[in-house]
This record gives structure tokens, C-alpha cells and sequence, in this order.
């Protein structure tokens, strides 16, 4: 989406679910439901929503990614949405051959989880998830 500013500048946003790979009605749903809001608190449509969460805007800056450390099978032990505090554990990678655990995720920092990687098996230096930083 583009918005005009007074300086005829164009601003671009970008728009996140919990899902990306897969096919999630809630998460679609309430991805439109957030659009439809932020559309009629900029004037673009004059539609009536219904209230929920007021859009937020993200600056780059303030995401962080976190890189799992090996290779392996990825066990998530949060959520996106989540809260996490600093040195909370997010997720694990288990050694598939013998069943370790090979490295333990935590968080470096307190924020919102809103990327968290979906598939069983993960590379080394992956980005597993992703913080809003608080």
C-alpha cells in the first residue's frame, strides 16, 4: 500500500500473518480486518469497520532476527504474538541421529514474536524468529 504524504512523498507498508506458507482462515481474516481498518482511519475508504487491534507501524529498526546456531530438527516452545522477556527460551534444535539437544534459542531481548519458523527441519543460520523489540 502507497500513501500520499503533504510532501508528495509515497510511503510503502508492509503486512504480516502468522502464516505464510500455509493456508490459515483466522490469520487471512484477520490480516483483511487490519486493511480495512487502516483504510478508514486514513480516509481511503468510508466503509464502517468493526474495532479490534489499531494498526501499528513497525520501523526496520526496531525487529530483531534471531539465527538458529545449528543444523537439525526446530522445536518451537512459543508462539507467534508471544511476549518474550530477555533470556526466555523460544526454541530448541534436536540432533535427529541421537536425539540432544544441539542448541537452545533464547531470547537476547524482551519484545513480540511475530515470525516463527514453521518446518520440522532447520539449516545452520536460519532466521527462526523474528522480535518486535519492546
Amino acid at each position: 500500500m502507497l500513501r500520499n504524504t503533504t510532501q508528495e512523498k509515497k510511503e510503502a507498508f508492509s503486512i504480516y500473518t502468522n502464516a505464510t506458507d500455509t493456508i490459515d482462515v483466522k490469520s487471512a481474516q484477520s490480516a483483511v480486518e487490519a486493511i480495512m481498518r487502516f483504510m478508514a482511519e486514513e480516509g481511503i475508504i468510508t466503509h464502517k469497520v468493526h474495532a479490534g487491534y489499531n494498526t501499528e507501524i513497525i520501523y526496520e529498526s526496531s525487529i530483531e532476527q534471531i539465527h538458529s546456531e545449528a543444523a537439525g530438527i526446530f522445536v518451537s516452545m512459543t508462539e507467534t504474538g508471544s511476549f518474550v522477556e530477555e533470556n526466555d527460551i523460544l526454541g530448541k534444535i534436536v540432533n535427529p541421529l541421537d536425539g540432544e539437544t544441539e542448541s537452545v534459542i533464547k531470547a537476547d531481548f524482551a519484545g513480540i514474536v511475530y515470525f516463527e519458523y514453521n518446518t520440522p527441519l532447520i539449516n545452520e543460520n536460519t532466521v527462526c524468529f523474528k522480535i518486535i523489540k519492546d
